[in-house]
């Protein structure tokens, strides 16, 4: 069986047990998040919408964009008459149900995102590595904290405490050999932003 995305008019697919770099960002100038509740609210429903068709390996929340690292689950609970589940309309109605949340809220109207959002696959261990300390450092990279723990709104406190969460952080343990080995990269990454240059990827 294979999931797809349609972007612009084209089937993007997304195959089972591939890992994928998504993300997208609010229109112009804009905010998506402007307070607490707002990020809760995103997380909240990405879990309902997609927790059961994407294995979330790493995300990072900012005040105007977003990044998920997440596995295509391989086992899904599809209709019968139809063997694709369109991921594409799923994301659809996490930013639909979200904006209709946030332009109530602050008395707003239109969009707010980016109509066509981002996805790329992690196809080899060096990308796979730099990607997840990528994703965490961000608010660091953007200037909105000097230490990527600072950053409320993003996996990496589910990779330092181990707590129960929707994150799986198990593999990515297991690809570094160990929790601290992780938060080792993570932290020399942190200290070397200026590396990211050679990833080729936006925001």
């Amino acid at each position: 069986k294979t999931y797809y995305i349609r972007i612009m008019k084209q089937t993007i697919f997304l195959e089972p047990d591939k890992v994928y770099h998504i993300y997208n960002r609010a229109n112009g100038s804009e905010l998506m998040f402007r307070d607490d509740d707002d990020y809760l609210r995103f997380l909240q429903r990405f879990g309902i919408l997609l927790g059961g068709y994407l294995d979330t390996l790493a995300y990072c929340l900012l005040p105007n964009h977003f990044h998920l690292m997440v596995r295509i689950v391989s086992t899904l609970e599809v209709d019968e008459e139809r063997e694709e589940v369109n991921l594409h309309q799923l994301f659809s109605n996490l930013f639909n149900g979200y904006t209709k949340y946030f332009n109530l809220k602050y008395e707003r109207k239109g969009s707010l995102f980016m109509p066509n959002f981002k996805r790329k696959e992690v196809y080899d261990s060096h990308y796979f590595a730099k990607l997840i300390a990528y994703i965490h450092t961000n608010p660091v990279k953007h200037g909105l904290v000097d230490d990527l723990n600072e950053w409320t709104f993003s996996s990496y406190h589910a990779y330092t405490t181990l707590k129960s969460s929707r994150v799986n952080t198990k593999d990515m343990i297991d690809f570094f050999g160990s929790k601290e080995e992780l938060i080792r990269f993570h932290q020399n990454y942190n200290e070397l932003l200026h590396d990211m240059k050679g990833l080729d990827m936006e925001g």
